[in-house]
């Protein structure tokens, strides 16, 4: 039981070491009251590279991704890393669990309204229709249609070209395919009707 605690102890220490004074300013950069100078890339050459070993066996020991230490200057990976590493250590170590987030019944009838319409997306074999679905969802990015429609990205992008140029719900214009003249038209049916 006392290994838990010492444990414990030495990875947090090491995540304050790795972040050293820029805990603070990841936190307030991700809240956004951050000054504009106050967090650089370099003052993450204050921690040394003894350190962040130390810190990896921590966390490979909590199965966790080792930091890149290449990746030191790079704003967005810190705080990424830092919430992943406050995370694992709240849950393996601290045993502290997610909450459930309750979706609000907006979110709930959303879901069961694009669930809905990737089943008729899914049940049709008209384009026309596929088409005009998918344009309801044109500022979502290519991945997300495609894992809830099973569309092509060709589809996608028709989609999204006439829901930029016509709006949402439109419809992509007929093929003009090879029509019949008139003439051969009532030919036929005259052919068919006079047998009987």
């Amino acid at each position: 039981m006392s290994d838990v605690g010492e444990s414990s102890a030495v990875q947090t220490s090491s995540v304050d070491i790795l972040a050293g004074s820029n805990v603070q300013n990841i936190e307030q950069e991700t809240t956004g009251t951050s000054e504009t100078d106050k967090c650089s890339a370099s003052s993450n050459s204050e921690v040394s590279v003894t350190d962040i070993d130390k810190l990896n066996e921590s966390l490979v020991s909590m199965e966790e991704t080792p930091i890149k230490k290449k990746k030191l200057s790079q704003k967005k990976y810190l705080q990424r890393k830092y919430q992943k590493i406050k995370q694992t250590l709240k849950e393996k170590i601290f045993r502290i669990e997610k909450k459930e987030v309750e979706t609000a019944p907006d979110e709930k009838s959303s879901s069961d309204l694009i669930n809905k319409l990737a089943e008729c997306f899914r049940n049709t074999i008209d384009r026309k229709l596929k088409i005009q679905i998918l344009t309801i969802f044109e500022d979502w990015p290519y991945s997300k249609i495609r894992e809830h429609f099973d569309a092509c990205n060709h589809m996608i992008s028709v989609a999204k070209n006439l829901a930029a140029e016509r709006g949402i719900l439109s419809t992509p214009e007929s093929r003009s395919g090879k029509t019949l003249d008139t003439s051969i038209v009532k030919k036929v049916f005259d052919h068919y009707t006079n047998d009987m």
